[in-house]
């Protein structure tokens, strides 16, 4: 097991591909941090211009913390599974300008958490979520605004011994945080789509036994 600490990653990223929208990530960061803090300070990528879209995707060891709902002052709690040993957590913002990183609490003991986050241009505001509880396979999503050139991300969050395998087909820019000698996973890529739904493929997964999983398709409206 990795020594106690938060490993981040940050990098600047090109709008992803797909034609007719205004939607692009200005910037991404993943991490995990092994048995720490109950108030974790997640890092954003650069800072946030007003009117930029935030979006979060954080892991958690459901087992030893629990995680109120209530999300930090200014976010929106998009969705929040919370199975027997994997949580999984989507915050959004509209960013008033300055963001640097987002601080979420927690109760209990801090084993394991994970993130993902996106700063996104060119969207509207409104996200959608399906939360899938029992699956590496994230559901299938249609979002209230109907056609258009959506951003979709594909996120699994698990533990297990084995590894994923496979990502979902046409889904790139893989952002991954990972701990425990990798056998807790927080994992989500994207793609730029024009469609009313969206159901991405699975997540493969194989090698050793899966003990828990959550997935989330993620729908994200242009402007």
């Amino acid at each position: 097991m990795a020594l106690p600490g938060l490993v981040a990653f940050m990098n600047k990223a090109a709008a992803p591909p797909g034609g007719g929208s205004g939607l692009a990530v200005a910037g991404t960061t993943s991490g995990f941090e092994e048995e720490g803090s109950l108030t974790p300070s997640i890092p954003l990528s650069g800072t946030a211009s007003s009117g930029d879209l935030l979006l979060v995707t954080i892991l958690y060891d459901n087992n030893t913390a629990d995680f109120s709902g209530t999300p930090p002052s200014g976010w929106v709690l998009e969705a929040h599974q919370a199975n027997s040993i994997v949580g999984l957590i989507v915050l959004s913002k509209v960013a008033a300008g300055g963001e640097t990183a987002v601080t979420v609490t927690f109760t209990g003991t801090m084993f394991s958490m994970g993130y993902t986050t996106y700063r996104i241009t060119g969207a509207h505001g409104d996200v959608d979520v399906a939360v899938n509880g029992s699956s590496t396979d994230p559901p299938n999503l249609s979002p209230a605004w109907g056609s258009a050139a959506t951003l979709w991300l594909a996120v699994v969050a698990l533990l297990g011994e084995g590894s994923i395998t496979a990502n979902p087909t046409s889904y790139t820019d893989a952002l991954t945080g990972a701990g425990h000698s990798d056998v807790v996973v927080i994992r989500s890529l994207r793609r730029l789509l024009t469609a009313s739904s969206e159901n991405p493929a699975t997540f493969s997964y194989s090698g050793g036994e899966l003990f828990d999983r959550v997935s989330a398709t993620i729908a994200i409206r242009p402007s």
